[in-house]
């Protein structure tokens, strides 16, 4: 079969329609992602296009937990969005419509305002952390001073 679907990408878009891989609502085509799009943030983003850092962050606005133990989050690579996307399209916490340019990844109705709610919650969440690391460095290089100053007074009296 892989043999089969490589074949077909090197024979072009196409022959990929024929064969039936074709969007739908429950699951998003590979060469679809070009022309998908998703809001956050009252902003419109394409799904292949977005920058890492915002294709992450809506990510975590849609789940509670996700294990993103085999995806370079910093990077985010089609494949891997590819992949997320349908597996949100196929539990349901996301569908897909047909737009003028062509496709939108929308949540259903009884789920936006969740959404709503855990994004402004997740934005929140790095700048609590970046103060709590900042706190966290001061003490250290404070630490460090004293460990560094009773160094010195040790080799000077030697």
């Amino acid at each position: 079969m892989i043999i089969g679907t490589t074949h077909g990408c090197q024979r072009g878009k196409s022959f990929l329609l024929h064969a039936g891989y074709q969007s739908k609502s429950d699951y998003l085509a590979l060469p679809d992602i070009l022309k998908t799009s998703f809001t956050f943030q009252n902003e419109t983003y394409n799904a292949h296009h977005s920058a890492p850092a915002t294709f992450h962050v809506w990510l975590l606005s849609l789940a509670d937990e996700w294990d993103f133990e085999n995806v370079d989050t910093s990077y985010w690579q089609t494949h891997h969005r590819w992949r997320v996307i349908n597996s949100l399209l196929k539990d349901g916490t996301l569908r897909l419509s047909e737009a003028a340019d062509g496709y939108k990844l929308e949540l259903p109705e009884d789920r936006s305002s969740q959404s709503e709610e855990k994004t402004s919650e997740i934005i929140q969440l790095p700048e609590v952390q970046v103060s709590e690391l900042r706190d966290d460095i001061d003490q250290l290089i404070e630490e460090l001073k004293k460990r560094s100053q009773s160094e010195q007074k040790e080799f000077g009296n030697e």
